[in-house]
């Protein structure tokens, strides 16, 4: 068994595989903690380029609306939420 304990809140994730916990762990921050990731995303995400390709650079003094570029309007969402619930992953006895 895996399980992912959400930053924000005391919500706990288990199931029985990683990829599920990320599945379901994205879910819940996208429900109820949205707002506070993508603050959170665009504090981490300064420097780095848009996942699409298209050139863009993310710099803090942007004015962002949560995950997308700017430029091409990729969503940035499910792979960020995805690290950030994958950093938190450990398994546990059953």
């Amino acid at each position: 068994m895996y399980q992912w304990e959400c930053t924000y809140c005391d919500h706990i994730v288990r199931e029985t595989t990683v990829d599920d916990v990320k599945q379901e762990g994205k879910k819940h921050l996208k429900r109820y903690h949205r707002n506070s990731l993508a603050d959170l995303f665009q504090k981490k995400w300064t420097g780095k380029s848009c996942q699409s390709g298209c050139g863009t650079y993310f710099y803090a003094d942007q004015r962002l609306t949560g995950f997308k570029c700017p430029k091409c309007g990729h969503d940035h969402f499910s792979y960020f939420a995805g690290q950030h619930v994958w950093v938190g992953v450990e398994e546990v006895d059953k």
